[in-house]
């Protein structure tokens, strides 16, 4: 498989909003800086998102179509890029859930290691402050977070 990079982004403060960006391989190359992703689509098979950028994912679908490739293919979304644990870059994802209801909400079935969210976790995962590191209101994202909603 050869790589094919839909979107390189490097800038920093960098905003996406309702945006999709297919391939294969290495397809979002979240190169350096931060960045914020709303109600995006990304979609790939093998290590589709990389670099060092910090990044923020809210209400975005991210989906791993490697049995595309062929029979025995899962896909991965990302390869561990850190060589010490305590590096601000590279990429960490954390699989967990937050008032999930509705069909598909029974998490008897699921892996063992997903986390459960609070909503004082929540609170403190859902804000943009590692984009505007200067406080300044003219810079900042506002993101829609009610703590009253349950995530429903």
């Amino acid at each position: 498989m050869e790589a094919a990079v839909a979107a390189m982004i490097f800038g920093d403060r960098s905003y996406f909003y309702d945006v999709g960006f297919f391939g294969l391989q290495d397809t979002l190359w979240d190169g350096q800086g931060r960045h914020y992703f709303k109600s995006c689509t990304i979609q790939g098979a093998m290590d589709f998102i990389f670099g060092t950028g910090q990044s923020l994912y809210e209400d975005c679908t991210i989906s791993a179509i490697g049995a595309n490739l062929g029979p025995g293919i899962i896909g991965f979304i990302t390869a561990q890029g850190r060589t010490n644990p305590n590096d601000a870059n590279g990429d960490h994802i954390t699989f967990a859930e937050y008032g999930n209801s509705g069909p598909g909400s029974d998490t008897s079935k699921r892996v063992s290691w997903l986390k459960k969210l609070d909503s004082s976790t929540v609170s403190k995962l859902a804000t943009t402050s590692f984009i505007d590191t200067e406080g300044s209101d003219n810079n900042k994202l506002k993101l829609q977070y009610n703590p009253n909603k349950e995530g429903k």
